[in-house]
């Protein structure tokens, strides 16, 4: 536990057991932390060393319920970025895009090494036709720092490509993140000019990152 606490998230503690939660201004990993949050309101007492009364904790609670309706509202555009922008992207894409498909929110993809105006590769489009999903209308584009500064949400497939784009806009490394972030943290690899093995493969990883993502949109 020791290792995901950082100032920001001791200060907001600290300030909803104190008794004045409104007016925090929170930047902990982009709100990311949600996913402890109900274990850190469990040990909260004695991470500031003090006995928390059952009303501090119907405080904290409802203060982290706050806090969770607000970050899914702030990330209206998202971008999802790989390689050559037509095989893993856009399949995470167009899986987001069916669970979002009512939200107001702009879902796109890029590559770093993108075969610009390509569609979809055909192993790729297949499997999202099986899944009833159709990425005929998909062109792979080129990332530019500009998508990057302005996306709110950048999810890539691989470490490597966190490390690229951090050094393409540096003023955009506190929003990308990997996709598998929320499961192992596993690179996803790249099934390109493989066999329809590898794409069964990758597709069932970015299917089950695409789906971890989803509580925090």
């Amino acid at each position: 536990m020791h290792q995901i606490l950082d100032k920001p998230f001791m200060y907001m503690v600290l300030a909803i057991l104190a008794g004045r939660p409104e007016g925090i201004v929170v930047h902990v990993e982009m709100g990311m932390y949600m996913g402890v949050w109900e274990e850190m309101l469990r040990g909260a007492a004695g991470l500031v060393g003090c006995t928390c009364k059952q009303r501090d904790h119907q405080r904290l609670s409802r203060s982290l319920a706050g806090l969770e309706e607000y970050f899914s509202t702030v990330f209206k555009r998202i971008l999802i970025v790989c390689i050559g922008n037509i095989c893993r992207s856009p399949t995470a894409e167009y899986l987001l895009r069916q669970h979002l498909v009512s939200r107001d929110i702009q879902l796109g993809s890029a590559g770093l090494g993108a075969l610009i105006g390509g569609g979809m590769d055909a192993a790729a489009l297949q499997l999202l036709a099986e899944h009833g999903i159709d990425g005929t209308a998909h062109r792979a584009r080129q990332l530019t720092p500009a998508m990057l500064r302005e996306a709110d949400l950048v999810l890539s497939m691989e470490k490597s490509h966190v490390g690229a784009m951090t050094r393409l806009a540096p003023e955009a490394n506190g929003k990308i993140f990997l996709l598998d972030k929320w499961l192992l943290g596993r690179d996803i690899p790249d099934p390109y000019r493989q066999q329809r093995e590898a794409f069964d493969h990758v597709y069932g990883m970015i299917k089950q990152g695409v789906d971890s993502w989803l509580r925090y949109l």
